[in-house]
């Protein structure tokens, strides 16, 4: 690591397990956001915009299957057409 009084410059061997980090900790921030929701409001009320897990499954793994079109709702479009 090289610095300046402005300016930091890291290798991507650094900067790498920093963004790991970062974003391990954004995970965790958002588990604990969720959990604090679900026990204020119950988890089936929390839980009621969620969308079915029949739809985000396959949507995680690159399929989809829904009677909507494809120019419908954004969330059950394919990620790569």
């Amino acid at each position: 690591m090289s610095d300046t009084t402005e300016t930091v410059t890291l290798t991507r061997a650094e900067y790498e397990p920093l963004i790991e980090r970062l974003e391990e900790a954004e995970d965790l921030a958002a588990v604990a956001a969720a959990e604090a929701r679900e026990a204020a409001l119950g988890k089936e009320k929390a839980r009621a915009d969620y969308l079915p897990i029949e739809l985000v499954r396959p949507t995680a793994q690159g399929r989809w299957r829904s009677p909507r079109s494809r120019s419908g709702c954004p969330l059950l479009r394919p990620l790569h057409q």
